[in-house]
């Protein structure tokens, strides 16, 4: 639950806001992600000031940013609503290689999300970037997943050909959309 003292408050105001007509803490978690998922993915996010805020930018100016921005912003919105959360940072699966019998993980499969703990179940995932499809929790979910296989699969394509999403001789820009997250 840990914030820094640094935090803007326009930060914790923004995440009030957002949950204050939710009943439960999961139902506030639903509203702060679906809130973020409104935001564009981007890898060349505008950049910021140098001393301002990494989060209260991403929220407050640019709406612009790649998994890492929306995972950060969404764990410091959930803390901020006394939601104990956690970045987890991975890779998606990949793809399969089926000569090899294996799946094949390129800088591309990398991702950021989160986990908010709620008591009696745990650790439970969030993807707040709207690059992926949510997390299925219902059986329903998973029902549609198994009717419609393409709904676990990323909205960006994997011939992304826009100088924003190839990666740069110096390794920025790297975080390209890939494959589904783990926990999903």
């Amino acid at each position: 639950l840990d914030l820094p003292k640094s935090l803007p408050s326009r930060v914790s105001s923004q995440a009030t806001a957002i949950a204050k007509e939710q009943g439960t803490a999961y139902d506030k978690a639903l509203a702060i992600e679906a809130y973020l998922r409104g935001f564009q993915y981007t890898n060349a996010p505008p950049e910021k000031d140098f001393d301002q805020d990494v989060v209260d930018h991403f929220l407050f100016d640019s709406r612009a940013g790649h998994s890492d921005h929306f995972a950060s912003a969404m764990a410091v919105m959930l803390r901020a609503t006394g939601i104990p959360s956690r970045l987890i940072a991975g890779f998606g699966p990949g793809t399969v290689d089926l000569e090899s019998r294996t799946f094949v993980i390129k800088e591309k499969d990398k991702h950021s999300w989160v986990e908010a703990y709620f008591p009696g179940h745990g650790w439970v995932p969030f993807e707040p970037s709207a690059t992926f499809e949510t997390i299925p929790r219902t059986i329903e979910d998973y029902e549609t997943i198994s009717l419609n296989p393409d709904k676990m699969a990323s909205s960006i394509p994997d011939d992304l050909t826009d100088e924003a999403t190839k990666p740069s001789e110096e390794g920025k820009n790297e975080d390209l959309p890939g494959g589904r997250i783990s926990g999903g």
